[in-house]
């Protein structure tokens, strides 16, 4: 299980979402981040993946088959392709080890728009999705 940083080009403008309202840009994305959980041989499984402006963060575990960086940079060719997202070369990953640091890593995603002053509450956000890890249940915002 990997904690996730991408970021886009050039920081600080908005191509993922826009904190005031939903965006195509965002449905994209969290539709291609979801195609990549649910296909079926999946190519990561997302526990939380939630969109910033700017940038994302995530936590996925992938197929021992594929190689995490090859995925990663598929979905961001991906992205880029069909809905114009310029991504910064490579990204950040922080292997998580045991269940404290996911939950640790969990909460600091939540709260990243939190701290941004986007929203009052993590609930609050609409960019994000969470799957359970035992059920494969999506989690409700």
């Amino acid at each position: 299980t990997w904690f996730i940083t991408i970021n886009c080009q050039p920081p600080g403008k908005p191509q993922l979402c826009l904190p005031d309202r939903t965006s195509d840009s965002a449905g994209n994305l969290l539709g291609s981040a979801r195609f990549y959980h649910e296909m079926d041989s999946p190519r990561w499984f997302i526990h939380c993946f939630l969109l910033m402006p700017d940038h994302l963060h995530a936590i996925l575990s992938f197929p021992r088959d594929v190689p995490m960086e090859r995925t990663i940079l598929t979905w961001k060719g991906y992205t880029k392709k069909h809905h114009g997202i310029v991504w910064q070369s490579g990204f950040f990953d922080h292997r998580l080890r045991n269940e404290r640091q996911r939950s640790e890593k969990r909460d600091y995603i939540l709260m990243n728009p939190v701290r941004k002053g986007f929203c009052q509450q993590p609930g609050d956000w609409p960019h994000v999705l969470s799957f359970h890890p035992r059920s494969g249940e999506e989690i409700p915002r």
